[in-house]
């Protein structure tokens, strides 16, 4: 079977689940759920009830992203957040002063622009209208993990780009990051027909390149928002106490520490201290790449 990614025959089977078979591309490194189509975004049920319950910590996660790509940004730039879901980075980068808009399938998002009046289009890219070569800058979140063509979707966004354009794929699975080594068929970001495309640094700088891109920088975060679960063996909607204080320290959103030596330790010493270790060693759970158009 032929590597989604570099088209490479050189793939192997690793594990079959929930009737898709997980395989690796010994080429690019890429890893892929196969055997079944994506899963129904447009009639997903809304999620704009929890966005609004947990809006800060959400907020404070998009402000760092925005942040990792602050420093190739023109003022004022041009921002196009596809996948947008809730659409908080597009309501940060408005705020920082960019021109963003958003895009997604989900038609919950519909809610979400009216609830946070912003300009959020629903439906497949080819929908919208935008011009060519008219952002100067497209930003992707947890997106591409879902896509089920991610080679055609990245050659749109890329012809969406001015010269000189940014493509910012952010926090997506990382399949080589130290959650998957260590829990395997139990990893959390391991979802398929929710996540069909888990890429390494080699596969996504190889879709990059593939289209164009010249790398700007990469990094690799965390543990993920669900590693203790899945140490214990527990689905995705089982999340456990400290997978979600370790998301809200990651976020900045856990206080002043007045909450005992023990979270305090663990907020401010501990979780930075192995985060810092995981994006040194790039074995990080969340990936994020950055390229430039030529």
């Amino acid at each position: 079977m032929k590597c989604p990614i570099c088209r490479s025959d050189d793939t192997r089977s690793l594990l079959l689940l929930k009737g898709f078979d997980i395989r690796r591309c010994r080429r690019c490194d890429h890893l892929w759920a196969a055997g079944g189509g994506p899963a129904d975004y447009p009639n997903e049920p809304s999620l704009l009830e929890r966005f609004k319950k947990e809006e800060s910590l959400h907020r404070a996660l998009m402000r760092k992203n925005l942040g990792f790509i602050t420093k190739w940004l023109p003022p004022g730039a041009r921002i196009l957040d596809f996948g947008c879901g809730s659409g908080m980075f597009v309501l940060e980068a408005r705020e920082a002063g960019y021109d963003a808009v958003g895009i997604d399938l989900a038609r919950w998002v519909a809610d979400a622009a009216a609830h946070w009046q912003l300009p959020l289009h629903v439906g497949p890219l080819e929908s919208a209208g935008f011009a060519e070569e008219s952002f100067d800058a497209i930003v992707s979140i947890v997106c591409f993990e879902h896509l089920e063509d991610p080679v055609g979707i990245t050659g749109q966004l890329v012809r969406l780009l001015k010269p000189g354009g940014l493509l910012a794929v952010l926090s997506i699975p990382h399949s080589r990051g130290l959650p998957w080594l260590v829990t395997g068929d139990r990893w959390w970001d391991l979802e398929p027909p929710n996540h069909l495309h888990f890429f390494s640094r080699s596969s996504l700088a190889t879709l990059f390149r593939s289209h164009g891109l010249n790398v700007l920088g990469s990094r690799t975060t965390g543990v993920g928002t669900g590693f203790f679960s899945s140490l214990l063996g527990r689905g995705r909607d089982e999340r456990t106490t400290l997978d979600l204080f370790q998301q809200q320290t990651n976020a900045g959103t856990n206080g002043n520490g007045a909450h005992g030596p023990i979270k305090w330790f663990a907020s401010r010493v501990a979780i930075p201290v192995v985060n810092a270790v995981l994006n040194i060693t790039n074995l990080g759970n969340n990936l994020t790449m950055v390229g430039r158009k030529a």
